[in-house]
């Protein structure tokens, strides 16, 4: 420690004692400087001396290294001082240089350590800085009498980049042979990620480890539940785009070569009313809304809706309010339904008709578009850790008449209500179209003049778009006129035994009308079930009419005839009848053994049906169980075998037998009566294409 001057008083005492010589005794050495002498006992470690007028020493070896984006380290060695150590440390921090005590004060403060003794070692960070960011670092100590040591010099660091994430795609309902359900996101701007949070509305997803990711760079966040399948490896933490191996039953690679894989606890994403955010620390990045439209969205659900309105991460119209404008809220979402609903839903796997959601598709961004709305996604095949593929044009698929004055048409996405206007819309033969309105998302309603003919064509212009811009494709679908009764129809003649699959099925229309829609389908026991034989286009039938069903993969032409029944004829097709309606079928043939043939309406109302065996024994499992629904559904008498339940032995007794069908056209097993029994078929010259 250093030496502390007496106070001058004293000093003058003790002088005047060895100037007067009172004490010739005293022990007090009379060569020595009065001035040198400590006056009192010394002051305790740590304590301030009496008198304390001289601050620490400077601090000259200030060094700031950015650790984050927004934490910096800071390391230096303590300053000197008289009780070996200083009592407290000023730190502060600016954008701009700190170079003398006008610019310190004006410094923000920062949280310092205590004083190690002079000479140690110490380091801190300081924390919630701005990303990307240039800061200048002053630190000085301050004894315990108030003394301040002189500023460091000015430590100047750059905060680390960090990387901003845009959600690209999130795949719902995937089972784990097609790799769990996902989320990929890209990097948009270059930085750090760590920290960065991945929710749904039921809770976090995922939480990112210390990445450093270049612009471009995709990371796809597997919800396969932990631990994760078998030889995955958690990348966040190998930071290495093809170092997971992981993979399933199959086998199917779960990992993307060209992404960061990463694999979440959670194990799945729900697939109704959902809220996908990125968040970073309190501020959400980005965020994907996307509904089942059904009008009962989950009042949390809404809740994170209105948090996301307020924020700005989603636009919505109002403010969701649970009970109040779930339908209005759900509107505004992606669309993922998987049926018709009365809040806008429609089937949005175009793969085709009739299929669940999502069937190997995804909800796609469009690029790298970002206005928060529905108009930045749609959907397509699932590509994860690779580019999405560019947004297709909206498929037309039909147009229907549903009134004398209106007529429906349908798509297979939404379009950009704006473009959607009378004059966009003909019809051929000519009548007038005097209003379009866009009935739901993906369906356009058209007020026209009385229909008078049976058939027409509506041509819409391309300027009717989706919510990207691109016009539907076809331009074009023919309707029929309205019709008040629906159109039914009956199986009237079969072939099951001609050469490669070239097996023929009969239908007479017993109501005319719109025909698009109607099933065929083989060995049903439910409303959806059976083997497809064909779907019937738009048709416009008349009573008496004949549709006759080509089942091969290799029959000419390759389309079915809908404008007229010549419309592919006979002189060019062989196989074709001039007086039916000729229809490509399935892609394969009838087993003719047992089997049951029935007609399914577009409204899923089995119309019709006849059942068929060969003779053998027994009859298959899945034949006695169609014949025993179409039994139950009055389409097929008697009600039963016997007085009992039919059997594998006792079903072929009740069933037409076609055993005798020859292997030609020629030949046939067809309905002479109206009854709905076996002994209304008779095996015989065939007569397709007209009246048996």
């Amino acid at each position: 420690m250093g030496r502390l001057f007496a106070p001058a008083g004293i000093a003058i005492a003790i002088l005047m004692l060895f100037a007067c010589g009172d004490d010739p005794t005293s022990s007090v050495d009379p060569t020595i400087d009065a001035g040198t002498i400590e006056a009192g006992p010394n002051p305790e470690p740590g304590e301030p001396p009496p008198g304390d007028i001289v601050p620490p020493g400077k601090i000259s070896d200030l060094a700031a290294t950015a650790e984050t984006h927004d934490t910096v380290k800071l390391t230096w060695t303590a300053p000197t001082d008289e009780t070996g150590k200083a009592t407290a440390y000023e730190l502060k921090y600016a954008k701009t240089a700190i170079v003398d005590e006008a610019t310190f004060a004006q410094a923000t403060l920062a949280i310092a350590p205590t004083p190690a003794t002079q000479g140690t070692p110490q380091t801190t960070q300081v924390v919630m800085l701005e990303a990307d960011t240039e800061y200048h670092f002053v630190i000085r100590g301050r004894d315990a009498a108030g003394n301040k040591g002189p500023l460091s010099n000015d430590a100047v660091v750059k905060t680390k980049a960090r990387a901003s994430l845009l959600i690209t795609e999130v795949a719902l309902s995937n089972a784990p042979a097609e790799g769990w359900d996902f989320v990929e996101l890209v990097a948009t701007k270059a930085g750090g990620a760590q920290g960065i949070e991945i929710r749904q509305a039921s809770g976090s997803i995922y939480k990112l480890g210390a990445f450093e990711l270049a612009v471009g760079d995709r990371i796809v966040v597997h919800l396969t539940g932990l631990p994760g399948p078998t030889g995955f490896v958690q990348e966040d933490v190998a930071k290495s785009k093809t170092a997971s191996t992981a993979e399933i039953a199959g086998p199917i690679a779960v990992h993307s070569v060209e992404a960061y894989d990463v694999y979440s606890s959670a194990t799945g994403i729900s697939a109704s009313d959902n809220l996908i955010q990125v968040i970073d620390g309190s501020v959400t990045v980005d965020a994907l809304a996307f509904s089942n439209r059904d009008g009962d969205a989950p009042a949390a659900t809404m809740t994170q809706l209105a948090n996301a309105k307020a924020n700005g991460s989603w636009k919505l119209t109002d403010t969701p309010q649970d009970g109040t404008n779930d339908c209005a809220t759900q509107r505004e979402m992606v669309n993922i339904a998987s049926t018709e609903t009365v809040c806008g839903g429609f089937d949005a796997d175009v793969t085709g008709p009739n299929t669940t959601y999502p069937s190997g598709t995804s909800i796609n961004r469009n690029g790298l578009t970002d206005t928060n709305t529905k108009a930045d996604f749609y959907i397509a095949a699932q590509t994860p850790g690779t580019a999405n593929a560019a947004v297709v044009a909206p498929k037309l698929l039909g147009a229907l008449a549903t009134s004398a004055t209106t007529v429906d048409l349908r798509f297979d996405q939404e379009l950009a209500p704006a473009t959607v206007v009378a004059g966009s819309f003909t019809l051929a033969p000519a009548i007038g179209v005097t209003a379009a309105t866009l009935s739901a998302p993906n369906r356009v309603t058209l007020t026209t003049a009385t229909q008078g003919d049976p058939a027409y064509v509506a041509t819409i212009a391309s300027t009717v778009t989706n919510t990207h811009g691109l016009a539907p494709t076809p331009l074009t679908a023919r309707f029929c006129a309205f019709t008040a009764t629906p159109a039914k129809l009956v199986v009237s003649e079969v072939n099951a035994n001609i050469p490669s699959n070239a097996d023929l099925v009969e239908l007479e229309v017993t109501q005319g009308g719109p025909l698009a829609g109607f099933q065929v389908r083989s060995n049903p026991t439910s409303e959806s079930s059976g083997s497809a034989v064909a779907t019937l286009p738009g048709i416009c039938a008349a009573t008496g009419d004949f549709v006759v069903i080509h089942l091969t993969p290799a029959a000419d032409p390759a389309t079915s005839e809908t404008s007229a029944k010549n419309e592919n004829p006979a002189a060019t097709y062989a196989f074709n009848y001039d007086g039916a309606w000729d229809v490509r079928g399935a892609a394969s043939g009838l087993a003719m053994t047992n089997v049951v043939l029935a007609i399914r309406d577009p409204g899923g109302t089995w119309i019709d049906a006849a059942a068929f065996t060969n003779g053998t024994s027994p009859a298959s499992a899945a034949s006695v169980a169609a014949l025993a629904f179409v039994q139950s559904l009055g389409l097929w008498l008697p009600a039963d075998c016997g007085g009992a339940a039919c059997t594998s032995t006792t079903a072929q007794s009740i069933m037409a037998s076609w055993s005798a069908l020859g292997n030609t056209a020629a030949s046939s097993i067809r309905r002479t009566a109206a009854t709905k029994d076996a002994a209304a078929w008779i095996v015989g010259p065939s007569t397709f294409g007209g009246t048996n």
